[in-house]
């Protein structure tokens, strides 16, 4: 009995020094995303709709301005279909992607979220 109680209080003390060891990271035992750095990107929506706009403008062969800015008129892009937001979207995305970024996803105030690992 005696033996049985020396032994849990020994395996108490351990697992408390090892916690106290992660919790310092002196130790680092994996697991849990540690030793992950990200670099996060926050674009909104009208952020968005830029570069999917700047996109369509190189496919039609239109350059951005010293601003970087593309200025499409409204009624051209009232009639092309790849302007459309359900074209648009995924479209943006792809374009972010090439650039080395990986979608993590929307916040709930049209803020989307891309990470890439530094």
């Amino acid at each position: 009995m005696k033996n049985t109680i020396l032994g849990l209080l020994v395996a108490i003390l351990v697992v408390a020094i090892v916690n106290t060891l992660v919790g310092l990271d002196l130790i680092n035992v994996g697991g849990g995303g540690s030793g992950e750095e990200y670099e996060y990107l926050v674009l909104n929506a009208p952020q968005m709709d830029q570069v999917g706009f700047a996109s369509i403008a190189r496919e039609d062969g239109m350059e951005p301005d010293e601003n970087g800015q593309v200025r499409l008129k409204a009624e051209d892009l009232a009639e092309d279909p790849r302007a459309f937001r359900v074209n648009l979207l995924p479209r943006t995305i792809a374009e972010v992607e090439n650039e080395g970024w990986t979608f993590v996803g929307t916040a709930s105030n049209d803020h989307y979220i891309f990470r890439k690992e530094k």
